[in-house]
């Protein structure tokens, strides 16, 4: 959009379609069976000492 090259952004559109799909039953996503579903996009995995996971990487995460 800011690059103002919508026929570019046309295609790469174009190339996406069909790739992603929504959760049959909405409820679904919340389910702890279905994690990281067909909706997931953008998450961030957390252990139970507040640490994020990347890969085999960790970073320490607390929320105050």
């Amino acid at each position: 959009m800011w690059l103002k090259d919508y026929s570019g952004a046309i295609s790469i559109f174009n190339q996406l379609e069909g790739k992603c799909h929504l959760e049959d039953e909405y409820l679904n996503i919340h389910e702890i069976a279905n994690r990281n579903g067909k909706e997931s996009i953008f998450e961030s995995e957390f252990d139970e000492k507040r640490r994020i996971k990347r890969g085999k990487y960790s970073l320490n995460m607390l929320f105050l």
